[in-house]
């Protein structure tokens, strides 16, 4: 099995917040813990298989073991997501772009359009037809011009 085959989770130390942000936007699971850096609670919260830890933090990149953990040298977002996807060896169509909620990190769940008429401003309303929402916070989610630009951003984490 390749890295690419595997499903990745993550979890983001409190300076890593755009990141993880980006990575749920591209469909992974990852939990952002924004309190102060500290190695046992971050791999407290990485139980599975396949979760790497990430980390801008020296002290916690040297408890953890290297094969759970990608100590992020880079500072803008951009470059970080490039050293994450290089590292794991994944291209990009190991991303499922725009199915887990941005804010809260909860799949999303395709929405009934008659549902929405008071959830979203009356012109998405008008000219879109599919939604997607979130169970936990509640945020809807349809595919505006967002979407094209998300695009556009995601395929440059893996250009050279």
């Amino acid at each position: 099995m390749t890295m690419s085959d595997k499903t990745f989770s993550f979890v983001a130390e409190s300076t890593l917040g755009r990141l993880a942000t980006w990575l749920r936007l591209a469909g992974f699971d990852t939990i952002y813990d924004d309190c102060k850096p500290n190695a046992h609670r971050l791999a407290a919260y990485c139980s599975a298989e396949h979760c790497m830890i990430l980390t801008r933090t020296e002290s916690v990149q040297h408890t953890l073991p290297p094969e759970k953990t990608i100590y992020i040298r880079e500072d803008l977002p951009l470059n970080q997501a490039r050293q994450v996807m290089r590292r794991l060896g994944l291209t990009y169509r190991d991303l499922r772009p725009l199915t887990i909620c941005a804010e809260c990190n909860q799949p999303l769940v395709r929405l009934p359009k008659s549902e929405l008429p008071q959830r979203v401003p009356d012109y998405i309303y008008r000219h879109h037809e599919q939604f997607h929402g979130c169970g936990e916070c509640g945020r809807v989610y349809w595919p505006g011009t967002h979407v094209a630009r998300w695009s556009v951003l995601m395929h440059k984490w893996f250009e050279e």
